[in-house]
């Protein structure tokens, strides 16, 4: 993965927020970003468990990621892999019209 991809995945996921008991789901960006996961998951056929597995980490932490709560950058990347889908393929990019007003 290079920097570029690396340092969004980072940005994106760890913006300074309260304690996450505090504050059952993620900023709307994880949760689209979740969304994206969840749905790509279901494109091909996969349970968390079977996403899990080929990622090398706990179902929780598939589900987690699906509801927008916090993870490390490692975990998003082998999830994305998992999922068989370039990293910045899954995260929600603004539209152009966003991004001019």
């Amino acid at each position: 993965m290079c920097l570029t991809a690396r340092r969004l995945a980072s940005n994106v996921w760890r913006v300074s927020e309260p304690d996450e008991d505090q504050q059952p789901e993620g900023s709307p960006l994880r949760r689209q970003w979740g969304k994206n996961v969840k749905d790509r998951r279901f494109e091909l056929g996969f349970s968390q468990f079977d996403v899990a597995t080929r990622a090398g980490v706990q179902q929780m932490t598939v589900s987690r990621v699906e509801k927008g709560r916090l993870t490390s950058d490692e975990n998003l990347i082998a999830i994305a892999r998992a999922l068989e889908t370039p990293l910045g393929d899954l995260f929600p990019w603004p539209d152009a019209a966003d991004v001019a007003s």
